[in-house]
């Protein structure tokens, strides 16, 4: 799924504009530019509590992943390798 896809392309970029931390999700990740892996990645897009506005923020940060995700399908090669695809 998420995880597999994400490593096959060789992790996410993302920037924090704050530390990240929230037990429930895994999530725990300094201030800046981050590269996730897949598990990392799916506890980032999965974290909704202790954010201000909860499931909305969450759906902005998986907006931000799947964005991140795709360019990099664009930009690299993937398209062109059927094994990553």
């Amino acid at each position: 799924g998420f995880a597999l896809i994400t490593d096959a392309l060789g992790g996410v970029n993302v920037c924090l504009n704050a530390p990240v931390y929230e037990q429930l999700s895994g999530a725990d990740f300094p201030a800046g530019w981050q590269k996730l892996n897949g598990t990392q990645a799916l506890g980032f897009v999965r974290q909704r509590h202790d954010l201000p506005r909860g499931d909305l923020d969450r759906v902005v940060r998986q907006q931000a992943v799947m964005a991140s995700l795709a360019h990099e399908v664009i930009s690299s090669k993937t398209l062109s390798s059927p094994a990553t695809l």
